[in-house]
């Protein structure tokens, strides 16, 4: 099968946290060659650099080492470079403490247009709280470069945030994921 979804994490300091994350992706693929990840590294997050190679296992792994520049101010520059050099369809912004759950998205996914819709997982979770069916819920997966067609240049964060005003400004549909949930498993606060 051919590249279906770019995975974006840019991540900071929770490296078991990413792995766990990497590893949910690729426990509910029925084909792990369908996605890819792309991860974003600080070149001063010691603590994750020299833990990279475990990173190999999976395969599909593709790691971005930068400036951290101003941190999450720069993660518009950060999210659209990795989008830029990803030949998947459609792309995810997704968090390094974020799990998933259930299997069959890459196949339903394969059964939506690239163009009128983005899509939603069943259920989205933060921590212990639960929204079915949640139009702009966190993580939207969206054609790669949707947003471009609507004239912005890059992916602006809070990314799920403007993604729903795009899909709301121009009349896209939301396609629900049946049987998938997408857990943020939110904690304290970002790694300095």
């Amino acid at each position: 099968m051919s590249l279906l979804l770019s995975v974006l994490i840019p991540s900071r300091g929770r490296f078991d946290k990413l792995l766990r994350c990497i590893q949910s992706w690729h426990e509910t693929a029925s084909d792990p060659q369908a996605f890819e990840v792309r991860v974003k590294f600080d070149t001063d997050d010691s603590g994750s650099l020299v833990r990279v190679g475990e990173l190999e296992k999976f395969g599909n792994v593709t790691v971005l080492i930068d400036e951290r520049m101003s941190g999450y101010g720069s993660i518009d520059y950060f999210c659209t470079k990795m989008a830029d050099e990803s030949k998947a369809p459609w792309i995810t912004v997704f968090n390094d403490d974020a799990m998933v759950y259930g299997k069959g998205w890459g196949d339903q996914l394969r059964e939506v247009p690239t163009s009128g819709f983005i899509v939603q997982p069943e259920i989205n979770q933060l921590n212990s709280s639960i929204y079915p069916l949640c139009e702009g819920g966190a993580f939207p997966i969206v054609p790669n470069g949707f947003w471009k067609a609507f004239g912005m240049d890059t992916i602006k964060a809070p990314s799920d945030y403007h993604f729903e005003e795009l899909r709301k400004m121009h009349g896209w549909q939301t396609h629900f994921l049946k049987g998938v949930t997408f857990n943020h498993e939110r904690t304290g606060t970002v790694p300095a």
